[in-house]
C-alpha cells in the first residue's frame, strides 16, 4: 500500500481549512447560507479525498474523509455537518464495492463524532488546543478501527494487521495540525475582524463627537478632521486635509503655534485656548487639547488634537461681566440712594427736632429780643448828639437784635411749612407787587423780562411769593458791589419756567448739590436755612427748581410751574 498518498490528503485538507475559515469570517454573513455553503465545501473536499485514497483492495479504500468530516463537526455544527456527510456518503456509495456499507457508516460516524466532541466542549467551556485535538482524532479513528470488523473477518484483519497502526497515528495527527491550523486561522480571522469592528467603531465614535478632532503630521500637514472639527471652521473634511495648519490662523499667531508645535516634538501634551481662522476669515475662540503622536520608538509623528469651540462660552462669559458689572452699578447706585435717604432722614429728624425746639422757646426769645429793641430805641431817643460812641454801639445792638430774631423767624418758618391750599396765581402780577414792596437797592439793576400776560398756575400764593423773595434776596446779597437782577419767563408745551439769575460771585461746583440742605450756608451770617425754606415750599406747590452757576459770573436760579390742563 503507499501511504504517500496521505501527503495528498493532507494537502487537500490544508487548502479545505483555509477555505472554510476564509467562508466563515469573511466571504458570508448570512449565517444559513454559510452553513450550506460549507456543508458542500467540505462534502467535496471528502468527495476529492475519496479519489486519491490508499486502496487495501478493490472496493476497500482508506482517506481523510474521516478527519475532514470529524473536523467539519467540530468546527461548524449540525446542518454544515449533515450536507457534508450526505454528499460523501453519496459518493461513496457510488464508488461501490465490498467496503460501500463500511465506508459509508465510517462517514455517519466521523460527522457525529465531531458534532459530539463540539457539544462536549462548548458544555464544559473547553479551550481546545493541541493535545485535546489529538485526543479527539486518535478517539474517532480508534472508533473507526472498531467498525472496520462489519467487513468480512479476512479482510477487518488485514485491515487491522496492515492499516490499523497508520490509521491510529497519522491521522490523529493530521486531525491535530489541520484542527490548529483551523483554530490558528479563525484566532487570526477573528483578530481582523476585531480590529475592523474596532476601527469602525472609533471612526463612528470620532464622526458623531460634538468635539473637533484634527490630526496633523510632523511638517504640520492635516491628515484628518472629523465632520465637526470641519463644521466649526466652515469647511468639508475633504478640503482640509493636505492643508498646513497655518492655513487655519491668523499670521500674528504663528509665533504661538510654533512654540506650541515645537513643545509637541519634545513630547509635551497641552492645554490651551487659541483662535482659528474660519473659511469666511473671522477668527473663532477654541479651547485645544492637542498630545504628540509617536511610534514604538519615541520618534515624532504629528499631533492629535481634541477642539472645543468655545465662542458660545466667552460670549456668556462677557454677557456675564457685563451683568456683573450693571449689578455692581445698581449696587453701588442703591447704596448711594440708601444713604441719601439715611441722610435725609438724619436731617429731617434733625430739623424736626429743631423746629421743635425753635417753636417751644421761639416765643421766650422773641420776647427778651423785643425788650432789647425797645431799649435801645429809648436809649437812642435819650442820648444827645455829643453821646457819637454809644449811639454807634446801640446801632450795633438793634443789628444784632434784628439778626438774631430773624434767625428765630427762620427756624419758625421752617418748622411751620405745612401744605396748603392751592389757588390760580399770576404770576406776573405777584413778582411785581413783590419788587415793589421789597425793592432792591440802588446799586442792583433790575431787568424785569416776564410777559404781562403769563397763564395763571395753580399753587398757593404765599408760599411762592416767598419763595421768589428768598431768591431775590439771595441774588441780591450774592452782589454786595452791585450787580444785574434779571427775570425771564419762558413757556413750553405745558410748563411755564421763571429763571431769576444775578452777576454776583457765584457758586463752586462742589457747593452746588448742597445749597438746598438744611442748616448748610457759607456766608458769615445766618444758619442756612433760606434755600431749605425755597426747595420745601416749592416741593409742596409742584414746582421743579434748578440751578446753574459759575464762580465770578453768577447763578440763577429756575422754577418750573406745570400749566393746569
Amino acid at each position: 500500500m503507499n501511504f504517500f498518498v496521505f501527503i495528498d490528503n493532507a494537502a487537500l485538507m490544508l487548502v479545505m481549512s483555509l477555505l472554510s475559515t476564509n467562508i466563515q469570517l469573511r466571504w458570508f454573513k448570512r449565517e444559513n447560507g454559510r452553513n450550506i455553503i460549507l456543508g458542500v465545501l467540505y462534502g467535496l473536499s471528502a468527495v476529492m479525498a475519496m479519489q486519491i485514497p490508499m486502496v487495501l483492495q478493490p472496493g476497500v479504500i482508506f482517506d481523510s474523509r474521516s478527519v475532514i468530516l470529524s473536523l467539519g463537526g467540530l468546527f461548524t455544527g449540525g446542518i454544515t455537518t449533515l450536507i457534508a456527510c450526505g454528499i460523501a456518503a453519496i459518493a461513496r456509495f457510488l464508488i461501490g464495492g465490498p467496503g460501500t456499507f463500511t465506508g459509508v457508516g465510517s462517514i455517519v460516524i466521523s460527522g457525529f463524532a465531531g458534532l459530539l466532541f463540539r457539544r462536549i466542549v462548548r458544555a464544559r467551556n473547553l479551550s481546545l488546543n493541541m493535545g485535546w485535538l489529538f485526543l479527539f482524532g486518535f478517539l474517532v479513528h480508534l472508533i473507526l478501527v472498531a467498525w472496520f470488523f462489519t467487513f468480512p473477518i479476512e479482510i477487518a484483519l488485514s485491515i487491522i494487521e496492515n492499516v490499523a497502526l497508520p490509521y491510529l497515528v497519522v491521522f490523529p495527527l493530521a486531525t491535530m495540525l489541520i484542527g490548529a491550523f483551523l483554530i490558528a486561522q479563525q484566532q487570526r480571522l477573528n483578530t481582523e475582524a476585531n480590529l475592523v469592528k474596532s476601527e469602525k467603531r472609533y471612526r463612528d465614535l470620532v464622526n458623531t463627537l460634538n468635539e473637533g478632532v484634527w490630526e496633523a503630521d510632523a511638517n504640520k500637514i492635516t491628515t484628518f478632521v472629523n465632520p465637526k472639527m470641519a463644521e466649526i471652521l466652515g469647511y468639508q473634511p475633504r478640503e482640509m486635509i493636505g492643508k498646513s495648519i497655518y492655513d487655519f490662523i491668523a499670521k500674528e499667531d504663528y509665533p504661538a503655534m510654533d512654540r506650541h508645535h515645537q513643545s509637541r516634538r519634545m513630547g509635551v501634551a497641552e492645554q490651551y485656548e487659541f483662535r482659528l481662522k474660519r473659511k469666511d476669515g473671522s477668527l473663532v475662540p477654541v479651547q485645544l487639547g492637542v498630545r504628540p503622536l509617536q511610534d514604538e520608538k519615541g520618534q515624532f509623528l504629528g499631533s492629535l488634537a481634541g477642539v472645543q469651540d468655545i465662542s458660545l462660552q466667552k460670549k456668556a462669559q462677557a454677557e456675564l461681566a457685563e451683568q456683573s458689572r450693571h449689578l455692581e452699578e445698581l449696587v453701588e447706585e442703591r447704596t448711594r440712594d440708601l444713604k441719601e435717604a439715611q441722610a435725609q432722614l438724619i436731617k429731617a429728624e434733625k430739623m424736626a427736632a429743631l423746629g421743635e425746639v425753635a417753636g417751644s422757646v421761639g416765643h421766650e426769645l422773641r420776647n427778651p429780643l423785643a425788650v432789647i429793641s425797645n431799649s435801645v430805641y429809648l436809649l437812642k431817643t435819650a442820648l444827645t448828639k455829643s453821646d457819637a460812641t454809644v449811639r454807634e454801639y446801640l446801632q450795633m445792638i438793634e443789628t444784632e437784635t434784628h439778626n438774631a430774631s430773624q434767625i428765630i423767624n427762620d427756624l419758625l418758618d421752617y418748622s411751620r411749612i405745612q401744605p396748603t391750599v392751592k389757588e390760580l396765581v399770576d404770576l406776573s402780577d405777584l413778582i411785581s407787587n413783590l419788587l415793589a414792596k421789597y425793592p432792591v437797592p440802588g446799586s442792583v439793576k433790575v431787568e424785569n423780562a416776564i410777559s404781562g400776560d403769563l397763564p395763571a398756575v395753580k399753587a398757593n400764593p404765599q408760599q411762592v411769593e416767598q419763595i421768589f423773595r428768598n431768591l431775590i434776596s439771595n441774588a441780591v446779597e450774592a452782589m454786595p458791589d452791585g450787580g444785574k437782577l434779571g427775570l425771564k419767563s419762558v413757556i413750553r408745551k405745558n410748563q411755564l419756567s421763571i429763571a431769576v439769575s444775578d452777576t454776583g460771585v457765584g457758586i463752586p461746583q462742589k457747593n452746588i448739590r448742597k445749597i438746598f440742605e438744611p442748616l448748610f450756608t457759607t456766608k458769615a451770617r445766618g444758619i442756612g436755612l433760606g434755600l431749605a425754606i425755597t426747595r420745601k415750599l416749592a416741593d409742596l406747590n409742584n414746582i421743579g427748581i434748578r440751578v446753574k452757576s459759575k464762580v465770578g459770573q453768577g447763578t440763577t436760579f429756575t422754577l418750573d410751574f406745570m400749566l393746569p390742563l
